[in-house]
């Protein structure tokens, strides 16, 4: 593998952040998100937002799951 010297230097600034926070995920969080609003910017969302097709995917692999009613009678 060859030695990337930018990989190294983003590797080396996350690290120096991290340490800031004694490597708190939540702190670390945190000042992220304090820092895109102060930048007006969006780089973290709690927000997952899917697709229309995602959606409709998932609604028929739900509706294929559920077993019709003549297959519960038969268990009963």
């Amino acid at each position: 593998m060859t030695h990337d010297t930018i990989i190294e230097e983003v590797r080396n600034i996350r690290d120096q952040i991290a340490a800031q926070f004694d490597y708190d995920v939540a702190a670390i969080g945190a000042y992220y998100q304090a820092l895109q609003k102060e930048r007006g910017l969006t780089v973290i969302s709690r927000q997952a937002t899917l697709s229309e097709a995602e959606s409709e995917a998932i609604s028929d692999y739900d509706n294929s799951q559920t077993p019709d009613e003549s297959a519960l009678e038969k268990v009963a």
